[in-house]
């Protein structure tokens, strides 16, 4: 629709109806910024492979009790104010009913790979040492 009539329409909603075209909003998920950005041992919320590229995605709490990428499916699961395992598997997108997103109760879990099929998911423990230990980890899940 050009702009002429899109205004117009616009005016006439307004002056009767003192409506407003809506506008669009960036998505409450997923913050896009510009520039790749280097992963640090620490968990902050987001999902890593995302963050990686440049994006900021909120990982989100499943109904197998992992948070899982929006995104990216990738799953962390947290041992709160230890560790938090980037699984070996993804997530299908079965999230919880009750929304919980990672970053709003984030505590400095150091991010870790999973080395054992079961809960805690990193036995003996194991911890990435830095951001290229991590991002070739996650290139490797299928």
């Amino acid at each position: 629709m050009n702009d002429f009539i899109k205004n117009k329409i616009q005016q006439t909603i307004n002056s009767n109806y003192h409506f407003e075209f809506l506008q669009k909003q960036k998505s409450e998920y997923l913050e896009i910024d510009t520039e790749p950005q280097e992963l640090s041992q620490m968990w902050n919320g987001y999902c890593p492979e995302s963050w990686l590229k440049g994006k900021q995605v909120k990982m989100r709490l499943n109904k197998n009790d992992f948070y899982e990428s929006e995104e990216t499916g990738l799953q962390i699961a947290i041992t709160p104010g230890v560790q938090a395992v980037i699984l070996n598997f993804r997530g299908n997108g079965d999230f919880r009913s009750t929304i919980s997103f990672g970053n709003d109760i984030e505590n400095g879990e150091l991010l870790s790979p999973q080395n054992i099929d079961r809960p805690p998911f990193n036995s003996p423990t194991e911890v990435f040492e830095n951001s290229e230990q991590i991002e070739n980890y996650i290139n490797n899940i299928n």
